[in-house]
């Protein structure tokens, strides 16, 4: 008797295993990386405008991970010579930014207090506020970003619209 229900065990153990080797998956893998570009106005000329940046990838509690972060702006959106106190943020926290040409580089604090076990699909927002004092491309059209974090490309488009 004990013999039957352990051979029957792995017999339905089997033929699982074979039919789900066999059976394709329901779902395609959803690729959690990427970057999306607001601004705030984004009519041609505007200036004082709040760019939005939000990085989506794979983080550990949210957290984005240590390091740079380095946006290369399109050449037809103005830019300061320097960033003032405050004027960018980080996850809502005021970040120091540097400006080299085309490229501002952020850098990630490391976390504070103990981070969770859990890898999962997570968001960071870089934020240029009014104070930073970029201005948006005097023609409408699309504009391509990209940045680097860690081992991470992005690209976005930023679109601004035709005024009226």
């Amino acid at each position: 008797m004990r013999g039957r229900v352990t051979a029957a065990v792995v017999f339905v153990a089997l033929a699982v295993a074979a039919s789900s080797a066999s059976a394709r998956p329901t779902r395609r893998a959803v690729d959690v990386q990427s970057l999306t570009v607001v601004a705030s106005p984004n009519a041609p000329g505007a200036h004082r405008i709040r760019l939005k940046l939000i990085f989506r990838y794979e983080m550990r509690c949210n957290y984005p991970g240590v390091g740079p972060l380095v946006v290369t702006f399109p050449s037809a959106l103005g830019l300061p010579k320097r960033f003032g106190a405050h004027s960018v943020k980080l996850a809502g926290k005021p970040v120091v930014a540097k400006r080299k040409g085309r490229r501002v580089t952020v850098t990630v604090p490391p976390p504070s207090g103990v981070l969770c076990g859990i890898v999962g699909p997570g968001s960071v927002k870089l934020v240029f506020t009014r104070k930073a004092r970029l201005a948006s491309p005097t023609r409408a059209g699309s504009y391509r970003f990209t940045a680097r974090h860690e081992k991470r490309a992005f690209g976005a488009k930023l679109a601004i619209r035709p005024a009226g």
